[in-house]
């Protein structure tokens, strides 16, 4: 993730340095090695908080993580800048008043954990354009609301699951009469469990409300495409059942989400002629009113010409 920050500098004093007064930081592991395991002192599947940054008077910047557990010397970090490390000095440590113990905090470099960090997530303002499949309730009484937007479980198509993996967001706005969209809710990524995306609210007020969805990508290039697999079975020339139970279940769970996408697109289709046809008949007002405030003047013109000219008129006679 280092290299992923544009200016190191800027993120360290506009971000990271406020941590706990205008921001909140936290880190969370990855399931490696297919177990539950450590490394370096780092427990997997594992969720962390950064509680302070502190640049040294050498210049070096550490970051204070707590381990929630808080076990003794259990997921707590054991490369540099651990407890008892060649790093620390009497000096480093009166300065940061830190000492050693099963306390369940310890240091680390801001490199060290930028480069053991891999995914960025950031849970910040809540309008995006990117939201846009739409779905809408309508509560008629005040009620607790449970959403949950989930994908198929790939665990059941393995080996057609393809390159891509797929994470799910959505947020609740409250549709009112203003055009200012509130935004009630939003549910919050999860690095570990990408399957669905939820939130709970315990109580929500009679009205109408618009849950807009979003589906990030991401491609791993190192797993086979779907149409290789296929490819590939083919050519061997030998029947795989499992592979076609496999295909199979694919193919029907798939053909669930077709009647849905189907009608939503007679849907929009509608939509888009209804907004055409709104946009052509402000249209023809537009120039109505333009024609009638047109007409109008030329006769008030007409008439203020008229009354001069009789005016005029009079007057030389007299």
């Amino acid at each position: 993730m280092w290299l992923d920050i544009l200016d190191p500098d800027l993120f360290w004093v506009d971000e990271l340095s406020k941590v706990n007064q205008e921001f909140l930081f936290g880190a969370s592991t990855g399931i490696l090695d297919g177990g539950y395991g450590e490394r370096d002192g780092i427990s997997e599947g594992h969720a962390y908080i950064v509680v302070a940054a502190h640049t040294l008077r050498s210049g070096k910047r550490l970051l204070k993580i707590r381990n929630p557990w808080a076990h003794a010397r259990k997921g707590i970090w054991e490369g540099a800048w651990s407890d008892g490390s060649k790093e620390w000095t009497a000096e480093v440590q009166q300065e940061l008043g830190h000492r050693f113990g099963g306390d369940s905090v310890f240091w680390i470099s801001l490199k060290t954990f930028c480069g053991n960090t891999r995914t960025w997530t950031a849970q910040g303002s809540s309008e995006r354009a990117c939201h846009q499949d739409r779905f809408r309730i309508i509560l008629t009484k005040e009620s607790p609301v449970v959403v949950a937007v989930s994908q198929l479980d790939r665990r059941y198509f393995n080996g057609l699951h393809g390159q891509y993996a797929f994470r799910l967001s959505f947020r609740i706005y409250h549709d009112t009469d203003s055009r200012v969209r509130r935004c009630v809710a939003q549910s919050h990524d999860n690095s570990l469990m990408t399957r669905s995306a939820s939130i709970e609210l315990p109580k929500l007020i009679p009205s109408t409300y618009t849950i807009c969805t979003r589906v990030d990508a991401e491609r791993d290039t190192s797993l086979e495409s779907v149409e290789d697999v296929i490819k590939q079975e083919c050519r061997a020339r030998t029947e795989n059942v499992k592979l076609a139970q496999v295909g199979f279940a694919y193919d029907v769970a798939h053909k669930k989400a077709e009647a849905y996408i189907s009608e939503a697109s007679r849907l929009d289709k509608i939509k888009d002629r209804e907004r055409a046809s709104k946009c052509r008949r402000e249209e023809r007002r537009r120039r109505w009113e333009e024609r009638h405030i047109k007409r109008v003047l030329t006769k008030k013109q007409k008439q203020k010409t008229r009354t001069n000219n009789e005016l005029v008129a009079k007057l030389k006679k007299k």
